[in-house]
């Protein structure tokens, strides 16, 4: 657990935005708070939270709580235009919070890779994840979308939820298709580039649990068997 993982959050989200069922304050940053504090239970030693509504999720006791616990955390805010947001989406937004967070985050500076993962959610098998990515000098990785209520049982599209890349890879692949994400699937835009430039393969899949924005529930929980451990996913700079 090395490696930082950074928390991409939107507290107070425009009105009115497109496909966005959870628009409360207040559900959204409660849920975004459970998250951090199980990234902070599961022994994540560095965090980096960015808010791209200009609403920080903790407050000065939240950091003290977090930081007695031995986890370092850098928390950061800054407002995107709301009118973009809304005419691009939500994709698109995310895109450019990951792109503050490298331009601003102390913490990312400092590391050649990080975690990436959305507010509201967590790995809760995240220490076996960081282990398999160690063990293996893995650069990056990122797992296919399995989740009938947003996609039906197409495969081929990423989990843009939770991932783990370099800071080059990020600015030379990821940015690239958040940008081009404009009102069309990153799942899907990302899929495309990454069955270019990445080795497909087969992993411990990456549990995430916690509370999806768009449909306004929890994430639905899988249990599948053997593919729990040979999960379809791509991988970039793995041992082998």
């Amino acid at each position: 657990m090395r490696d930082p993982v950074l928390i991409t959050t939107a507290i107070k989200p425009p009105s009115d935005l497109p496909f966005l069922k959870m628009s409360n304050e207040r559900e959204r940053l409660i849920a975004t708070k459970c998250a951090i504090f199980y990234w902070v239970a599961q022994g994540a030693k560095k965090i980096v939270l960015v808010d791209g509504t200009d609403r920080p999720a903790l407050d000065e006791r939240d950091i003290a709580l977090i930081e007695s616990s031995g986890t370092q955390i850098e928390s950061l805010a800054f407002a995107q235009d709301d009118s973009e947001i809304r005419h691009y989406g939500k994709a698109f937004g995310e895109g450019r919070i990951i792109r503050f967070a490298l331009d601003h985050s102390r913490i990312l500076r400092e590391h050649e890779f990080f975690y990436k993962c959305t507010g509201k959610c967590f790995c809760r098998n995240f220490p076996q994840i960081s282990d398999v990515i160690e063990r293996n000098t893995i650069n990056a990785m990122f797992w296919r979308l399995f989740d009938r209520n947003f996609h039906g049982d197409d495969l081929s599209l990423v989990d843009t939820r939770f991932f783990y890349t370099s800071t080059d890879i990020a600015r030379k692949i990821i940015l690239p298709a958040y940008e081009e994400s404009k009102n069309v699937s990153i799942e899907r835009v990302l899929a495309v580039i990454l069955n270019q430039t990445f080795a497909r393969t087969y992993v411990q899949k990456a549990l995430i649990t916690g509370f999806a924005g768009g449909v306004g529930g929890q994430y639905d929980e899988f249990n599948l068997g053997y593919l729990d451990q040979q999960f379809p996913a791509w991988v970039l700079g793995a041992a082998t």
